[in-house]
């Protein structure tokens, strides 16, 4: 053993060390350590007890003990001894080890602190130590002490050796844990705040969170979770004890961020120590997109609840996945009853398959379908719809159902019947009223002509076949109408043509007069026609008795020009040119007043002209509407 009176002081360390150790050392349970520890306070009792180690036993008991790696030098750095532990730490056997020489070894950083113990001071070592009996390397600490009765006395040196692996071990775990902790947090696209639960304040915010709310970390870290949510702070404090004490929850908030804005969020968190502080994590989702949609959804579809029109959608096999209010009032399927049903239920039969293989092929295809189709009701009667079917097309372009809307035309249909038989029997009771006028007129007129060729006197005679032309101009007119479906306008044009063919085979003309139309179609309504014909009657009566007499053969042109409103009706004769005084040697007196007349009802203008060898009646006046003006006869030749 060697001089143990001289290493009583070096034991009385060791004591002290070994209790310091023990009181840290994590790889002993408590009752373990405790055992040690009375033992140890036993042991140094006794070493207080006697100025000798006298018992041997005694110090075998300690140095066999000792929770830590103990090892006895000589003064040239050989092992004389060492007990279990140290051979544990090292990894290798007493005998490999009894007589190694420490001075020899590869490490010179523990070398160094052994031949300063050897030296009379204490040597420190630290770090992985590599066995050279064992290769094992192993994390230690040590502490080299000398041995000897005086400072000049060297007797050698005894080590202390603490395996450091399980702190190494705790403190990479550490290590990585934050390093974990560093990179899940800076590098998380999610957004991420850290507070302090009973404050509020904002411990740390990650770079997600900086780009979401527009604040640097340094503004978050003078910053409380109350200045970011806008409700009020109890709520908000409650919400959060919420989450520590219930980690799977999370609530809705509405966020401010740097600009002023809110943004609505949903936010999830739980427990997390740092520093030894416990904090709350929030893990920040921003779903005002979200929320947006939702509320539009919820606007959309109470529009649709609210909508007079019956509205129903089906998804991509026509399985009916809503139905709203109207829907069930027009069909009398209530919601249950129509949902998961086929749109068939609706079916009257009164479209063919064809139609049906039409429809589906067009809204499959991604297109609109639209029209009208007869529906049958719960209560077997029938409808008459107006509809459109829409595809519901989703963000990748796919088609994920179809929305129809529908809206009930019955009653229209109905009425739009009953108009069109009252309509036939209008222009049934219209056409006999033209029928009857036109052969009123033209008994009126014929016996007018009777009159004329009866009558001896020729100026007599030539008034009764210009009045019995004015009346048969005003029964073409009837005659036109009587003719076609329109009886609302005339075709002028046309009705000219044959209203010119009737003068000449009335004046029994010699010239032989073609017709020629000059221009397209023009309709007028009834009144300007009767008014625009007497005018021609006259016009086109003087052309064939002046004009035209004395001459083989003449052309007489109907014309009309057109300019937004505005109207030209243009008759041209290539006969003898217009004499002088012209308007009081051809024209009757009363023949003239009724142009003039008539021209004043249309509120229009009346004059003539030569040119190209052509005198021409021209007779401008804007067209009116299908009413007309009624006529009203001015009482001018009283005043004369």
């Amino acid at each position: 053993m060697g001089n143990n009176i001289n290493s009583y002081q070096a034991l009385y360390d060791l004591f002290q060390k070994c209790e310091e150790l023990l009181s840290d050392n994590r790889n002993l349970n408590n009752a373990h350590k405790l055992d040690l520890l009375e033992k140890l306070k036993y042991l140094q009792q006794k070493l207080t007890e006697s100025d000798t180690l006298k018992n041997a036993h005694l110090y075998r008991l300690i140095f066999d003990e000792a929770p830590v790696g103990i090892v006895q030098f000589n003064p040239d750095g050989v092992i004389t001894v060492c007990n279990n532990r140290f051979i544990q730490i090292i990894g290798s056997n007493a005998e490999k080890l009894t007589g190694l020489n420490i001075l020899k070894l590869f490490d010179q950083d523990l070398v160094q602190a052994v031949k300063k113990s050897l030296n009379g001071k204490t040597g420190i070592y630290e770090g992985n130590y590599k066995s050279v009996t064992s290769e094992k390397v192993t994390p230690i600490r040590a502490k080299f002490t000398p041995v000897g009765s005086g400072s000049d006395s060297n007797e050698g040196g005894m080590g202390i050796i603490e395996d450091l692996t399980e702190n190494v071990l705790v403190l990479t775990a550490l290590s990585e844990n934050r390093s974990r902790y560093q990179t899940l947090f800076e590098n998380n696209y999610a957004i991420l705040l850290i507070i302090d639960p009973e404050t509020g304040s904002v411990f740390d915010a990650n770079p997600a969170a900086e780009k979401f709310y527009g604040w640097e970390r340094e503004k978050f870290r003078t910053t409380t979770i109350y200045d970011i949510d806008i409700r009020a702070p109890a709520r908000v404090k409650s919400n959060i004890e919420t989450l520590r004490s219930t980690p799977e929850n999370y609530f809705q908030a509405t966020h401010r961020v740097s600009d002023g804005t809110t943004r609505k969020v949903e936010v999830a968190g739980g427990n997390i120590e740092i520093a030894k502080r416990q904090l709350t994590y929030l893990m920040v989702h921003d779903i005002s997109d979200r929320v947006q949609m939702e509320e539009d959804l919820r606007k959309f579809q109470l529009g649709l609840d609210r909508s007079s029109n019956p509205v129903f959608t089906t998804d991509i096999d026509g399985n009916i996945q809503y139905v709203n209010t109207a829907f069930e009032q027009l069909y009398g399927f209530t919601k249950q009853e129509s949902i998961g049903k086929k749109p068939a239920i609706l079916k009257s039969g009164r479209q063919s398959d064809l139609f049906y293989r039409n429809f589906w092929e067009t809204i499959l295809s991604g297109k609109v379908s639209s029209g009208e189709i007869i529906n049958k009701t719960k209560n077997d009667d029938y409808v008459t719809v107006s509809y459109s079917t829409n595809p519901m097309i989703n963000e990748n372009g796919e088609t994920i159902g179809f929305i129809a809307i529908h809206d009930d035309i019955t009653e229209r249909i109905e009425m739009e019947e009953q108009i069109r038989q009252s309509l036939y029997e209008k222009e049934i009771m219209l056409s006999e009223i033209h029928h009857r006028m036109k052969n009123n007129l033209a008994m009126v007129s014929a016996m007018m002509f009777l009159q004329a060729e009866n009558a001896d006197n020729a100026d007599l005679r030539n008034k009764l076949h210009d009045s019995a032309n004015r009346i048969k101009a005003i029964s073409n007119i009837h005659e036109h109408l009587y003719s076609t479906s329109n009886f609302a306008t005339i075709d002028f044009i046309g009705n000219t043509h044959k209203l010119i063919e009737n003068i000449i085979d009335t004046l029994h003309s010699e010239t032989d007069i073609s017709i020629e139309k000059r221009s397209g179609p023009v309709t007028l309504n009834m009144n300007q026609g009767v008014y625009c014909s007497l005018i021609i009657n006259e016009v086109v009566t003087n052309i064939i008795k002046y004009a035209m007499s004395g001459r083989k053969k003449g052309t007489i042109g109907i014309e009309a020009i057109q300019e937004g409103e505005n109207l030209t009706i243009r008759i041209s004769d290539d006969g003898n040119p217009l004499p002088e005084e012209f308007h009081s040697k051809t024209f009757s007196s009363l023949g003239m007043e009724l142009i003039h007349i008539l021209t004043r009802q249309l509120e229009g203008k009346f004059w003539y002209s030569s040119s190209g060898g052509e005198t021409h009646f021209n007779l401008a006046f804007k067209k009116d509407d299908q009413n007309g003006k009624t006529f009203q006869v001015e009482k001018t030749r009283q005043k004369s």
